[in-house]
């Protein structure tokens, strides 16, 4: 608006200026006397100074209008990265399995890796980036004495992941636990503990839940790679009624204390 104000100023100098310069022309045609042709012609020149400081002064205030006017030009915004969310710290305890002991059963340590391979990775532990965490989350579901044991194994380091490859590679917290349980159990003891189960009625167990857990006593125990003389020795330690008898065979051929 302000510069169509100007524009309108810089019009009527213009004008004024034109008509200044008609009326001389008209004083030079009805040869008006000389001092009259001397007052217009300077009039004229007057008007023609002011019309082109006008015009100047114009154009430099349009153009600042102009440029206060004129959208600005940002520069362009990079779109801001957020940095990637931590994973989830919320533990799912109701998934927490209860605490592993080393006097645990083969079998039940089976069943405990299900349960906690279930609530580490429902909980997002896997996700982590720090692994003193993983490792506290792993030690705080086991009791202290096998916590100690790990920490003391050969193949225990700091950054050990805690759940198996796939295919497992031996190089997890997991895979160490299994090491001290067989090691804690002998493969005669496992052998001794496929040939004594039986079916438990007394707290309600079908024959499809006897018979899966036969099935995994056996394969702890590698009972197919078991040939006819142990077979037999078996079925006698679990069969005789003797106990004297049962001591003196049990001491021949399993002469390793039990630990």
């Amino acid at each position: 608006m302000l510069g169509d104000n100007i524009k309108g100023t810089i019009a009527k100098l213009k004008r004024s200026a034109e008509g200044g310069l008609d009326a001389y022309k008209e004083c030079i045609l009805v040869e008006i006397d000389r001092k009259e042709h001397v007052k217009w012609k300077e009039r004229a020149e007057e008007l023609e100074n002011v019309l082109a400081d006008s015009l100047e002064s114009a154009a430099t205030a349009i153009t600042i209008i102009d440029t206060a006017l004129r959208p600005r030009t940002r520069p362009p915004v990079h779109p801001v990265v957020a940095p990637a969310a931590a994973p989830s710290r919320t533990m799912m305890d109701s998934l927490k399995p209860s605490t592993l002991c080393l006097d645990s059963t083969l079998y039940d340590l089976k069943q405990w890796k299900k349960k906690f391979g279930t609530y580490f990775r429902t909980s997002g532990c896997d996700l982590w980036a720090e692994h003193g965490d993983k490792h506290n989350t792993f030690f705080g579901c086991i009791e202290s004495y096998l916590e100690t044991r790990i920490l003391r194994h050969e193949s225990y380091n700091a950054v050990r992941s805690i759940l198996p490859s796939d295919p497992p590679t031996n190089d997890s917290l997991i895979e160490t636990l299994d090491a001290i349980f067989l090691a804690n159990t002998p493969l005669f003891t496992r052998r001794l503990e496929f040939w004594e189960m039986k079916q438990d009625t007394g707290r309600g167990e079908t024959v499809e839940a006897f018979v899966e857990l036969l099935e995994a006593r056996a394969k702890l125990g590698d009972i197919h790679l078991m040939k006819f003389d142990e077979h037999m020795m078996f079925r006698m330690l679990t069969s005789v009624q003797d106990k004297g008898m049962l001591t003196e065979w049990r001491s021949i051929v399993n002469p390793m204390p039990e630990m």
